[in-house]
C-alpha cells in the first residue's frame, strides 16, 4: 500500500499544476497547488473496511501537514522576500482521499520558480530592503541586480514534496497498528 501522485498524460499532477499556475499567472491570479494524493485503497473482503479508509485519510492529511513543514523550512532557510506573508498563505485542505496545499501569496511562484532578468517596482522592495538590510535605499541596488540576473528559484514547494510517499506509508502503519491493534 502507498500513496503516489497522479499521472496524467505522462505528466505528474505537480506539472499539470505548474502549468495552470502559470497560465493563471498570465491572467493576474496566483495559486500554487498541489493535490491528487491517491488514496489508500482497502480490500472489499476486509471487514475492517471503513477502519482501512479512516486509517489512509488520517495518514493523507498527515502527509498534508508534513508538506506544510517540510515547505515552510525551505521558505525559512532560503531567506525568501516577504517569507512571513508567503509563510502565513500557506493553507492545507483535506478532502475525502486527497489533500489540497497551497500558499495563495502572490509572489509564492515567483520565490519557487525565480524569475528572469527584469527590473522590478523598486517602490515595492522598499519595505524588504528596510527590514532585511537596514536601509530602504538599497532598494534600489536590489532592483538593479534583478534586472541584471533575475532571481534564483527556491522550490519549496516541490521541495517539500520530497519524502511524503513514505512519510505517508509510515504514518498509515502507525494508524493502522492504532485503531486496529
Amino acid at each position: 500500500m502507498g500513496g503516489a501522485r497522479k499521472v496524467v498524460g505522462g505528466k505528474s499532477a505537480g506539472t499539470k499544476a505548474l502549468q495552470r499556475l502559470r497560465k493563471a499567472n498570465a491572467k493576474g491570479g496566483l495559486r500554487i497547488v498541489k493535490d491528487d494524493l491517491t488514496p489508500f485503497v482497502a480490500q472489499e473482503a476486509n471487514p475492517n473496511t471503513s477502519k482501512m479508509i479512516w486509517c489512509g485519510q488520517m495518514a493523507i492529511e498527515d502527509a498534508g501537514d508534513f508538506h506544510m513543514t517540510q515547505s515552510a523550512g525551505y521558505i525559512v532557510s532560503a531567506k525568501a522576500v516577504f517569507r512571513s506573508t508567503l509563510l502565513k498563505s500557506g493553507v492545507r485542505q483535506a478532502q475525502p482521499g486527497k489533500v489540497t496545499t497551497s500558499y495563495r501569496a502572490a509572489h509564492g511562484i515567483f520565490v519557487e520558480e525565480g524569475t528572469r532578468p527584469h527590473m522590478p517596482p523598486v517602490e515595492k522592495l522598499k519595505p524588504w530592503a528596510k527590514k532585511k538590510l537596514g536601509d530602504e535605499k538599497k532598494a534600489w541596488a536590489v532592483a538593479m541586480k534583478i534586472k541584471k540576473k533575475g532571481t534564483k528559484p527556491v522550490g519549496f514547494f516541490r521541495k517539500g514534496w520530497v519524502g511524503v510517499s513514505k512519510f505517508m506509508n509510515d504514518r498509515f502503519q502507525y494508524w493502522v497498528k492504532k485503531e486496529m491493534g
